[in-house]
């Protein structure tokens, strides 16, 4: 999730100047419609990882979306730990 973090700007609106952004509905739309454009520029590799992120978060969350509110440290430890009890090895990236 940290590289993606940097395409997050559009949607801090304490941080950032506020924008009116339909991609910032939701996470999973959010990181589904980077994906879009990512296929688009033919880097499907990358478009395909987002997806797969999108795919385990919404198993982690049992949700069909969650909000950019819900991104908490907290969440982001979780994840980590639930991923470590499903036995996938940490990313190199």
């Amino acid at each position: 999730m940290v590289s993606i973090g940097r395409e997050f700007s559009d949607c801090f609106k304490y941080l950032f100047s506020v924008r009116k952004n339909d991609k910032c509905a939701g996470f999973f739309n959010y990181i589904f419609n980077l994906a879009q454009s990512l296929k688009n520029e033919r880097r499907s590799s990358l478009a395909k990882g987002f997806i797969n992120l999108i795919l385990s978060l919404q198993y982690f969350t049992e949700a069909d979306e969650i909000s950019f509110s819900n991104i908490t440290a907290e969440f982001v430890q979780e994840y980590y730990e639930w991923l470590k009890r499903k036995g996938i090895a940490n990313s190199s990236q």
